[in-house]
């Protein structure tokens, strides 16, 4: 037991024996009373407690009752070498918060209770369930953030818990934090406009369509979905070879993209470069000069989920009371249909390639970007490289075509 210093009133010393330890006391001590004794390693900085058992007076050295110095040994010394720590939680709100809102605590534990020990939140209104987690810095500190939706409607009586490691006995925080949750009932998003391409009138070439709604919503995967009949199958159902019009709906992650720049109110939905939609085909890489691939002639529908598409504020209120909805777009004419359409060389957005594109094509044919009578949606390829003679073969094959939008 070399190196151990002795921590308590008087002058103490401990000698090592054959059966145990003599432990050796400078003052006046009381016969009828053992002493109690705490022992310190400044090898770690634990604090020993001894246990013992068939403590006797020794023969050897002064006799206790003399009043002035004495000895007791021990037979058996157990050494409890956890150190004590105390937790306390601080609520730094919100408190009362909402269902949608995170709550965030501090629980800080004393004792010298190393960083990255793991101090749990519990809910003593809920069997004491953990409710979070979070890790200690350096400074025995642990920042702990209670997520949006975690804590039900209600009050919870919470306390922090650091558990015991083996180097440092557990403790609790107390007494608990009454924090109170109210719930919260959000406002359905509607859709407040529809766009097709860029907005203007021409349907020649476009590599998105854009929904504006009321408020900012969570808009996923499961939101939406966008499907497409071919112009060859528009005009088999035009012509009366097929019955029943032919939609394939499109993968929102191999064939389109989706995002908002403005916090979830408006959403762009765009072409894939290589997708199944593509005009320029599966060996796009690069798309049109946003990066995104160009719709291939064609009708399109889009429909949203209401059941997957919920306000962000709360994320409680569905839209259109969770069922779906087809939306509806304007045509370059301004009449709404449940579809758009794509087609090269309709530059007026009425869903036909007529001989007023072709005089257009006629006037734009040669002409680069900067040019006077340069027309970006006759650029085939959607990367302003200018008007050349295979656009305009392209817009021959499709005059006179017209696709029919329900």
């Amino acid at each position: 037991m070399s190196g151990l210093t002795n921590v308590g009133a008087g002058n103490v010393t401990v000698t090592p024996g054959a059966t145990g330890y003599t432990v050796t006391f400078g003052g006046t001590l009381n016969a009828a009373v053992q002493p109690a004794i705490s022992i310190s390693d400044p090898g770690d900085a634990d604090t020993y407690t001894p246990q013992y058992a068939n403590a006797a007076l020794t023969s050897a050295g002064p006799a206790p009752y003399n009043g002035s110095k004495g000895n007791w040994r021990f037979d058996r010394i157990v050494f409890h070498g956890e150190a004590i720590t105390t937790t306390t939680l601080t609520d730094n709100g919100p408190n009362p918060a909402t269902t949608a809102q995170a709550i965030n605590f501090t629980a800080t534990v004393t004792g010298g209770a190393p960083a990255g020990e793991t101090v749990s939140l519990e809910d003593a209104s809920n069997g004491n369930m953990v409710v979070a987690t979070a890790m200690l810095n350096a400074g025995g500190v642990a920042t702990i953030t209670v997520s949006a939706g975690t804590l039900s409607a209600g009050t919870h009586n919470l306390f922090a818990v650091f558990a015991s490691d083996g180097n440092y006995l557990a403790s609790q925080s107390s007494p608990t934090i009454p924090q109170v949750v109210n719930s919260v009932t959000g406002i359905a998003p509607t859709l407040a406009s529809s766009q097709v391409g860029d907005g203007t009138a021409q349907r020649s070439t476009i590599d998105g369509v854009t929904v504006v709604f009321s408020e900012a919503v969570n808009l996923n995967a499961l939101s939406f979905t966008l499907s497409f009949e071919t112009a060859a199958d528009n005009l088999n159902l035009q012509n009366g070879q097929v019955t029943s019009a032919t939609y394939t709906a499109l993968s929102n992650t191999n064939d389109l993209t989706f995002a908002s720049s403005d916090g979830g109110i408006t959403w762009v939905i765009s072409c894939k470069a290589g997708g199944a939609a593509d005009r320029l085909g599966a060996g796009d890489t690069t798309g049109d000069l946003a990066g995104h691939g160009i719709f291939a002639d064609g009708v399109y529908k889009l429909t949203l989920h209401g059941a997957h598409l919920a306000d962000a504020a709360t994320g409680t209120a569905n839209f259109n009371n969770s069922m779906d909805s087809t939306v509806q777009f304007a045509d370059g004419g301004g009449t709404l249909h449940n579809s758009f359409a794509a087609l090269y060389g309709d530059l007026g957005g009425t869903g036909i390639v007529n001989s007023n594109d072709s005089k257009k094509m006629g006037t734009a044919l040669g002409k680069n970007l900067g040019d006077t009578g340069y027309l970006a949606a006759l650029d085939f390829s959607g990367t302003n490289s200018g008007i050349n003679a295979n656009d305009s073969k392209k817009l021959g094959k499709n005059l006179g075509i017209q696709l029919l939008l329900p």
